[in-house]
């Protein structure tokens, strides 16, 4: 039989067990607050026995949410490369002349910093001036292997076909058959279809269309910025191809650039008509295999001063100084018509200088190496000026016989608190001494 265990009796036990164990703590002198010591726990420190150990840190990580991560916008096409513009070092004849307004701080000294006209116009990024391939083609575009046909017929019968020039300068078409095709402008090749298609159909419309077209390879060679080998459009030009390879050089002419097409020269170009008076009219179509030569620069001569464009000028048939003003575009409104000024290279030994007034220089031959310097109008005002108690304060223009009634009249007369008794005048007297003033 089990007997019933007595609970008071545990209570009461324990109850004094505490009792005296918080007596100890109280009045028990060896034991202070500067004797308790926190051991912390750290995973190489090893507790005791009879405690429990801490857990193993947990292996792995509590799941998360996975963010979605963000898409990357989609790629840009990257911008065609641009060519960086080149510091161009200027020519002998740039330097020759620059050099000669070196320490002059004369207001009346016309400046000749100035560079050879036209140059710098090629030396812009070249695609700017690429020919579009996009566009319609003229009829005088000449057909050649790789360009791309494009017949559309309808009516009676329908039909469409798309055809490439082969390298025979062949093209195939059904019932029609073989067709040679190279060498015809795109308004023969037009009529040809047509005739060819008439003999077999009728009671049809035609269309013919150009596809991509074809590049072709022509050279720049001579005095170019980048001479060399260039594969470009069809639909390029003379002055397409010349903006590709740089332009022509300082030591290169802007006068006679010549296209030469089997062994013979086709055209001789003269940039100075295009960028004087915008004439293009030479300005071909290249074709394959075509060589642009540069020849040497010609003559040069500088004009400085007032004239509307001040430069270094390349000599074709202009003879005399009018011609070159007027290449120049003319002379400003400011120009000194009085006086010319020519430096000259006699003999390639010596340097002369000589003066002159327009009108006389106008017949003078000009020379290869000639400097014209056109000047200023001095300015030489002739003023008076009065100031104090008149209505309009300032300089006015002195005329023959003026009085200072006269010069207050025209000041809007006295104001009305003016002391009318007196004034005084001051004077500029030139002397020996240099300049000395007299008041009256």
């Amino acid at each position: 039989m089990i007997k019933p265990i007595r609970l008071t009796s545990c209570v009461s036990r324990l109850t004094s067990y505490v009792t005296a164990l918080l007596f100890i703590l109280i009045f028990s002198g060896s034991v202070s607050a500067q004797q308790i010591q926190m051991i912390p726990i750290t995973p190489a420190y090893q507790l005791p026995s009879g405690f429990a150990q801490p857990l193993p840190p947990i292996q792995g990580q509590w799941p998360t949410l996975q963010q979605p991560s963000p898409q990357p916008p989609p790629a840009q096409p990257a911008p065609p490369p641009t060519r960086p513009p080149s510091v161009e070092k200027p020519s002998e004849f740039e330097r020759y002349i620059s050099d000669k307004i070196l320490g002059v701080k004369s207001p009346f000294a016309v400046s000749t910093d100035i560079r050879q006209f036209g140059y710098d116009l090629f030396r812009q990024p070249p695609s700017t001036f690429a020919p579009v391939d996009n566009i319609p083609v003229g009829p005088d575009y000449v057909l050649g292997p790789g360009d791309e046909i494009r017949i559309t017929v309808w009516g009676k019968i329908e039909g469409q076909w798309n055809v490439v020039v082969d390298r025979d300068g062949n093209v195939s078409l059904p019932k029609v058959g073989i067709l040679g095709v190279t060498g015809l402008t795109f308004k023969e090749l037009k009529e040809l279809l047509h005739k060819e298609f008439s003999k077999y159909y009728t009671g049809f419309e035609m269309n013919v269309s150009m596809g991509p077209l074809r590049t072709i390879r022509i050279y720049v060679v001579g005095n170019a910025e980048r001479p060399g080998a260039y594969t470009i459009s069809s639909l390029s030009t003379l002055v397409n191809a010349l903006f590709e390879a740089g332009g022509p050089s300082k030591t290169g002419t802007m006068r006679e650039i010549q296209v030469k097409r089997n062994g013979k020269t086709i055209v001789h170009f003269d940039i100075y008509d295009f960028l004087l008076k915008g004439d293009k009219t030479k300005d071909i179509r290249l074709m394959p295999e075509d060589v642009i030569f540069i020849p040497p620069v010609g003559h040069l001569v500088a004009i400085a001063g007032s004239v509307n464009s001040p430069a270094i000028y390349e000599l074709k048939g202009e003879r005399t100084i009018s011609q070159l003003i007027e290449m120049a575009g003319g002379l400003s409104d400011i120009a000194f018509k009085d006086r010319v000024q020519i430096e000259r290279i006699v003999d390639n030994s010596r340097q002369i200088v000589f003066e002159s007034d327009l009108a006389g220089a106008n017949d003078m031959k000009v020379q290869s190496g000639d400097v014209v310097k056109i000047f200023q109008i001095v300015q030489d005002k002739r003023t008076v000026r009065i100031s104090g108690a008149v209505q309009r304060e300032g300089e006015y223009g002195v005329k023959l016989g003026m009085t200072v009634k006269d010069l207050i009249s025209m000041a809007g007369g006295l104001k009305y608190y003016a002391y009318n008794k007196e004034a005084e005048l001051t004077r500029v007297y030139v002397t020996d001494k240099g300049q000395e003033l007299k008041k009256s």
